[in-house]
């Protein structure tokens, strides 16, 4: 019995695989419905009230670029910063805020630096816990370098807002753990 070899498609000339490439790389779109409902498993915590920026002053939303917390010890070697301070490092167009997080008596001292043009201002810090007291909230302005040190804060979730000339600049929830705060 005589086998018949399998005969191979005949190789694609080079006109043929750019369109094969171009059209591998083409996206879908999600369908609208299951956008929604992805946005909408963020949206349930209640959000608790906020400093009210000016009337008619834009809210920046900035994004969280380093977290030491988050990494490893070990990462940074033996000349960074004690383990137990927290450097957090936020960017936004045109600015970034650098934020330092230390425990210190049951409580965090939370400084930091705007880094970009604007730097004058105000930092507001808004309880959002419900294990803080209600409404509890405390600001400080920045110096003439764009620094600034909160008084301290105790342990809950807070929000912190940089309010500047022509800006508010929203930073994400920022979560001070009561163990840590305890040593």
């Amino acid at each position: 019995m005589n086998a018949v070899p399998p005969t191979l498609p005949p190789d694609p000339d080079d006109e043929r695989l750019a369109r094969a490439l171009h059209a591998s790389r083409v996206l879908e779109d999600a369908p609208e419905a299951l956008v929604l409902r992805a946005i909408g498993l963020f949206e349930t915590r209640p959000r608790a009230a906020r400093p009210a920026p000016r009337a008619g002053l834009p809210r920046l939303l900035a994004a969280l670029a380093f977290d030491s917390g988050l990494a490893s010890p070990l990462a940074f070697g033996r000349r960074s910063a004690t383990a137990e301070q927290r450097q957090l490092l936020y960017t936004l167009e045109g600015c970034d805020v650098d934020l330092r997080v230390t425990p210190a008596g049951g409580h965090y001292e939370v400084s930091g630096q705007l880094l970009g043009p604007d730097c004058q201002g105000v930092v507001f810090a808004q309880a959002e816990a419900a294990g803080v007291a209600d409404a509890e909230a405390t600001s400080a302005a920045l110096n003439e370098f764009g620094e600034f040190r909160l008084p301290p804060l105790p342990a809950g979730r807070w929000r912190l807002t940089l309010e500047l000339a022509h800006q508010a600049i929203e930073l994400p929830p920022l979560e001070l753990p009561a163990a840590a705060a305890a040593r």
